[in-house]
C-alpha cells in the first residue's frame, strides 16, 4: 500500500506474521511447561507512555483476565526495540512493547478464537494505559511510526535468523482522515486495510446501538479509532 509521512516521520508501517512456537517458547517463564502438541499463542500488549513504570502491575492484572477467560498465562517478554532509528519526538512518545505468551488450558480449539476475541475487547475496555494491537491465536503484529524500510531496524526480531513465519502481510499506512498514531498504524490484529469506508458513520452508530441493546460488558469499537481499526474489532 502507498505510504505517507512528513519529513522523517512516517504514518506508520507494520507486518502481520504467524508466530512460530520454536522461536517464542524460549521466553516461557521458568518452571512452566507446554506439551509439544499444544500451541503457544502470543498477544501484543503495549504499555502507553503515561503508564511507563507500571508494567509489572499491569501484567498481573492482564494475567488475571487471561485466567478468567480459561486460558493460561505462560510468560511476558519485552520486545527488543531500537528507538535510535526513529526521530527523537517519535521515540520519546513510543509505548513499551510487550508480548504475552498464552496456552489454551481449558479452552477447546473450536472455541479459542471466540475466547480470545472477547478477552481482547474486555482488556481494551478495562486496562487503561494499555493497548492490544493483536490478540488472536494465529497472528502477531509488529508495527511502529516508521517507514517500511525502517521496520526491521526498529524491531531486531525481524532480522533474527531464528525468527520464522509461514505467512506474512506487510502494510505501510497513508493517513487519510486521522492523524498518525502508534495505535492506528497498520496492520491490526485481524484486518490489513487502508481505505475510506464510506458507510463508516452509519456502521459506528449501528454498533453503538447494538452495544446498548445487548448490554455488553465491553465496548466493541475504539474510542478514537479509524474506520479500519473499528472494522478490525468487529
Amino acid at each position: 500500500h502507498r505510504g505517507g509521512g512528513i519529513g522523517k516521520q512516517s504514518d506508520g508501517a507494520g507486518i502481520m506474521v504467524r508466530p512460530d512456537r520454536k522461536f517464542f517458547e524460549q521466553f516461557i517463564s521458568p518452571g512452566l511447561q507446554l506439551p509439544e502438541a499444544e500451541r503457544l499463542m502470543v498477544g501484543n500488549a503495549w504499555v502507553l507512555p503515561e503508564m511507563h513504570g507500571n508494567a509489572l502491575r499491569l501484567q498481573r492484572e492482564v494475567d488475571e483476565h487471561i485466567v478468567e477467560a480459561g486460558l493460561k498465562p505462560m510468560g511476558w517478554r519485552k520486545v527488543p526495540v531500537r528507538p535510535d532509528v526513529l526521530p527523537s519526538h517519535v521515540a520519546q512518545s513510543m509505548p513499551e512493547f510487550w508480548q504475552v505468551l498464552m496456552a489454551r488450558n481449558f479452552v477447546g480449539e473450536e472455541e479459542l478464537r471466540k475466547a480470545m476475541y472477547l478477552l481482547r475487547n474486555q482488556l481494551g475496555g478495562e486496562m487503561h494505559g494499555m493497548y492490544f494491537p493483536s490478540f488472536m491465536p494465529d497472528t502477531l503484529v509488529y508495527k511502529n511510526l516508521c517507514s517500511g524500510t525502517e521496520l526491521p531496524e526498529v524491531f531486531p526480531d525481524l532480522k533474527d535468523p531464528d525468527f520464522k513465519t509461514s505467512a506474512a502481510i506487510f502494510h505501510r499506512r497513508y493517513s487519510t482522515n486521522t492523524t498518525p498514531k502508534f495505535a492506528l498504524a497498520q496492520p491490526f490484529g485481524v484486518v490489513v486495510h487502508n481505505g475510506e469506508i464510506n458507510t463508516n458513520p452509519a456502521n459506528v452508530n449501528a454498533v453503538r446501538d447494538f452495544e446498548r441493546a445487548a448490554r455488553l460488558f465491553f465496548k466493541i469499537l475504539m474510542r478514537q479509532g479509524s474506520d479500519s481499526a473499528n472494522l478490525d474489532r468487529m
